[in-house]
C-alpha cells in the first residue's frame, strides 16, 4: 500500500478549505470533538483527484513503466553477453524470439580457424579445395590463330577465317602510360578508365527541403574537393531555411530578484524551512513552466490576481503580504516541486499595516537556452547542440555564429550519409557502356553520380570529369550529325580533318580533354577499331601498315591453351593445360572467414554447407534472462526482447503487481492561527487523514513553544 502523504500547504485552487476554531489538543473532549468534526467534514468536502496506478516489484514501488524497466536493467535481471554468433542465424523460437544457447560462441580468437568459400558458395576446408572448384583440366581448350587476335577451335577454321579478311583500316587512339587505347572500342575504353581516379558528379535539382531549385547545383571532383564545394553550395540553403526545420530551442526560464530597501522575498520548498531573502540577497528561481518571452514571464509573476493576501500583526501594526504557489525546479534535487513564494513589505510600527508591491523588486531574466540540431526533419538523430545560451526563447533567435558551428558538424554527417552514400551500389564499378546509356551509379537521393577524374595537363593537379566530358561530347556530336558526308555510299561524319567516323563510332566515342588528344593509327586487322595495347598491330601510315601486312603474309599457325572457370571466364596461356589452370587460379581471390572451432565441429563435411550460413561471423551483443524456476539462462537477440521476457516472467510469477487506488485531498484551516493542513489520502481512508492532520498540528504546537 502506498504511504499517505501530508504536504505543508494545499493548492487552494484544488479544494475548498474547512475552517474551525482553535482546539486545545490536550483536552480529551475537545480533541474528540475535533476528530468527529474532521471525519464528518472530510467526508463532505474531500476532493477526488483520480486513480493512482503503480507497480510493486522486489518490495519497491514504481510509478511508471520506464522506472521499472531501468530498475530491471540496472540490477542485472537482464544481462548482456558478447558473442561471435550472429543472433539472426540462431533463433530457436520465432514466436518469442529466443536464441539457441548451444550455438552462442565466445570471441576468443585462439578458438577460431579459417574456412573458405568455393565457387558455388559452399564451405571448403582449405584454399586449395576452394580453388579446385573453379576450374579443372576438362575446362581447358586448345585454340588456333594466324593473327593472334581471333582464335578458333581448329587449324582448319583458323585458315578459312584468315583468308581474304585483312584490309587496311584507320582509327583513333589515346596513348597513356605507353599503352594504346582505341577511342571507339568499349573494352579499350574501360581499360583506360581503370587508370582514372575515383570522383563524383553532382546534379542536384532539389533543395534540402526537397523543393525544386531555380538553378541545379552542378559540380564534380574527388571526395575532398566535392566536400568543400558542396559545403559551400548548401550553406545558404541550410542557413536560410533548412536549419530551422531540423533544429529546436530548449530553454529553462529563470528569474533573478533584487530586493529594495527593507522588503523581503520568502521561498518555501516542500518539506524544507522557509528561506527569507532581504536586500543583501539576490535570490534566483527556475520555473518548471515555459514562457515565450521575458515579458510573459515577468507579467505572469506580477499578475496580482494569482496572489493571495495575508497579514501579520495587530490591526494597526504589522504588514500585509502576498503569497503564491509556483511549479519550480528545486535548486538541489533539480526535480519539479510546488513551492510557495511570499512578497513581504517592511513592518509598520503603527498607523496601519504596510502593503506589498511588485515595484519593491527588480527582475532580471536569467533564462538559459540550448539549441538542438538533428540530421533531418524527422528529428530522430541529434548531430549537434549548443548550450549555455542566455535569454533565447525561439530558434529564430539563432545567430550566424550558432549556425556556422552547427553547419560544420551537420554537413559532415550529411556528406557521409547522403552525398557519398550509394547504398547497395557502393562498390559497383563504372563502365563506359553504362555512361553511354546514362545509367549512372547514383547516391540514395539520385543527386550525386559516381564519376571518374583524369588529369588534363602533364603537370598534374587539374582534373576533369568523365561524365562532364560525356555531356560536352553530346553537344559536339549533335552538331556533327547535322553535317553528314557520303563516302563510298555510306554516311560519314568528319571528326577531325584526317578522319571520318560512322554514326556507330560517334555513339561509342570517348571524348577527353586537355593532354588526352587522339592520334591516328593504321592497322590491317579485320576490326577497324582493333585493340592493340602494345601497338604491335598499329602503324603510323598507310604504307607502314601495308608493309606489316606483307611481312606477315607467311603467317605461322599459333596455338594456345585457354582455361575457363565454371562461370565461363577465360585466362589464356601459351604453354600447357597446367599453366592455364595455374594462371586462372592465381587470378581468383578466394573469400575466407575466421570461424569458431565449436561451430566447425558441428558440421558434416560429407554434406555441402552454404558459406553464408556460418553463424560465428562477427561480434554481437546478446541478452540473457534466467529461466523461471531454474539457474539456466534464456538468450535473446535484443535488449528489448529480453526486457519484455523478464517483465513477463515477473508478472507470471506474481512478482509484479499493478494496482490502482483512489486518491483524495482535503484541507483544514485553524480560524485563529490561519494555519492550513492539507492531506492526500487513498481508498477513502479518512481515519488516516485525521491522524495525519492531528500529528501536523502537534508538530506546529511544539515549534511554537
Amino acid at each position: 500500500m502506498l504511504k499517505h502523504i501530508l504536504i505543508a500547504s494545499a493548492i487552494t485552487s484544488f479544494s475548498s478549505i474547512s475552517i474551525a476554531p482553535i482546539i486545545n489538543l490536550n483536552s480529551i473532549n475537545e480533541k474528540q470533538e475535533l476528530i468527529e468534526f474532521l471525519k464528518k467534514d472530510i467526508e463532505e468536502n474531500k476532493l477526488f483527484l483520480g486513480n493512482q496506478v503503480y507497480s510493486e516489484y522486489d518490495d519497491k514501488i514504481f510509478t511508471s513503466q520506464e522506472s521499472l524497466n531501468e530498475y530491471i536493467l540496472s540490477n542485472s535481471i537482464v544481462q548482456s553477453e558478447l558473442t561471435s554468433s550472429n543472433p539472426s542465424k540462431i533463433i530457436k523460437d520465432y514466436e518469442h524470439m529466443t536464441l539457441d544457447e548451444s550455438k552462442i560462441y565466445d570471441i576468443d580468437m585462439d578458438k577460431f580457424i579459417t574456412v573458405y568459400r568455393d565457387a558455388f558458395g559452399n564451405i571448403s576446408k582449405t584454399s586449395k579445395d576452394a580453388l579446385d572448384t573453379y576450374t579443372h583440366a576438362g575446362l581447358v581448350k586448345q585454340k588456333y590463330s594466324y593473327d593472334e587476335e581471333t582464335w578458333y577451335d581448329s587449324p582448319e577454321e583458323a585458315k578459312i577465317n584468315q583468308k581474304d579478311k585483312m584490309k587496311i583500316n584507320k582509327s583513333l587512339y589515346y596513348v597513356h602510360n605507353n599503352k594504346y587505347y582505341n577511342a571507339f572500342n568499349i573494352k579499350d575504353i574501360n581499360n583506360l578508365l581503370s587508370t582514372f581516379e575515383e570522383g563524383f558528379f553532382v546534379n542536384k535539382t532539389k533543395s534540402l527541403e526537397g523543393k525544386n531549385l531555380l538553378e541545379p547545383i552542378v559540380e564534380y571532383g574527388d571526395k575532398d574537393i566535392l566536400y568543400k564545394k558542396m559545403q559551400r553550395e548548401l550553406k545558404s540553403n541550410f542557413f536560410d531555411s533548412y536549419y530551422y526545420n531540423i533544429s529546436d530551442m530548449e530553454y529553462e526560464n529563470s528569474l533573478l530578484f533584487e530586493i529594495k530597501k527593507t522588503n523581503e522575498l520568502r521561498i518555501t520548498y516542500p518539506g524544507e524551512k522557509q528561506i527569507i531573502y532581504n536586500s543583501s540577497s539576490r535570490p534566483q528561481i527556475v520555473f518548471a513552466n515555459k514562457y515565450e518571452s521575458e515579458k510573459s514571464m515577468v507579467d505572469d509573476f506580477k499578475n496580482r490576481s494569482k496572489w493571495s493576501e495575508s497579514s501579520e500583526g495587530s490591526p494597526g501594526i504589522g504588514r500585509y503580504y502576498w503569497s503564491r504557489k509556483f511549479q519550480l525546479i528545486h535548486p538541489v534535487s533539480k526535480k519539479i516541486v510546488l513551492a510557495e513564494i511570499k512578497l513581504v513589505p517592511k513592518w509598520s510600527g503603527g498607523f496601519g499595516k504596510y502593503h506589498p508591491s511588485f515595484d519593491n523588486y527588480i527582475y532580471t531574466d536569467k533564462t538559459v537556452s540550448k539549441i538542438n540540431t538533428y540530421y533531418n526533419e524527422d528529428k530522430n538523430q541529434l548531430v549537434e547542440y549548443i548550450g549555455g545560451l542566455k535569454n533565447r526563447y525561439s530558434i529564430e533567435e539563432s545567430t550566424r555564429e550558432d549556425k556556422s558551428i552547427i553547419y560544420n558538424t551537420w554537413f559532415e554527417e550529411y556528406f557521409q550519409k547522403n552525398i557519398t552514400n550509394f547504398g547497395n551500389e557502393q562498390n559497383k564499378l563504372i563502365k563506359y557502356e553504362d555512361i553511354l546509356k546514362e545509367e549512372f551509379i547514383k547516391n540514395i537521393d539520385q543527386s550525386v553520380y559516381k564519376d571518374l577524374l583524369y588529369d588534363i595537363n602533364y603537370a598534374k593537379g587539374t582534373s576533369y570529369s568523365l561524365i562532364k566530358s560525356y555531356y560536352d561530347w553530346q553537344i559536339v556530336k549533335r552538331e556533327l550529325l547535322n553535317k553528314p558526308t557520303i563516302i563510298n555510299g555510306e554516311e560519314m561524319y568528319q571528326l577531325r580533318p584526317d578522319f571520318y567516323a560512322t554514326k556507330e563510332q560517334l555513339d561509342s566515342f570517348l571524348a577527353l580533354q586537355g593532354k588526352f588528344n587522339t592520334v591516328l593509327k593504321y592497322s590491317y586487322s579485320e576490326n577497324p577499331d582493333v585493340s592493340s595495347p602494345d601497338g604491335k598491330l598499329l602503324a603510323n601510315t598507310y604504307e607502314e601498315a601495308r608493309e606489316k601486312q606483307f611481312s606477315n603474309a607467311n603467317l605461322s599457325l599459333k596455338k594456345k591453351y585457354i582455361a575457363y572457370d565454371v562461370f565461363g571466364k577465360a585466362i589464356e596461356s601459351g604453354s600447357s593445360e597446367e599453366e592455364a589452370i595455374r594462371l586462372l587460379q592465381n587470378n581468383i581471390i578466394v573469400e575466407s572467414k575466421m570461424t569458431h572451432k565449436k561451430e566447425v565441429e558441428t558440421w558434416n563435411w560429407e554434406m555441402k554447407k552454404s558459406y553464408d550460413s556460418i553463424i560465428s561471423d562477427g561480434r554481437y551483443m546478446v541478452y540473457k534472462v534466467k529461466s523461471p524456476g531454474s539457474n539456466n539462462y534464456i538468450y535473446y537477440g535484443s535488449q528489448e526482447a529480453a526486457l519484455k521476457a523478464a517483465l513477463s516472467n515477473a508478472r507470471i510469477n506474481g512478482d509484479v503487481n499493478k494496482m490502482s487506488i483512489e486518491k483524495y485531498m482535503y484541507t483544514y484551516t485553524e480560524s485563529t492561527t490561519q494555519n492550513e493542513y492539507s492531506v492526500i489520502f487513498y481508498d477513502n481512508d479518512i481515519d488516516s487523514a485525521v491522524e495525519k492532520i492531528l500529528s501536523e498540528m502537534e508538530s506546529n504546537k511544539k515549534l511554537l513553544h
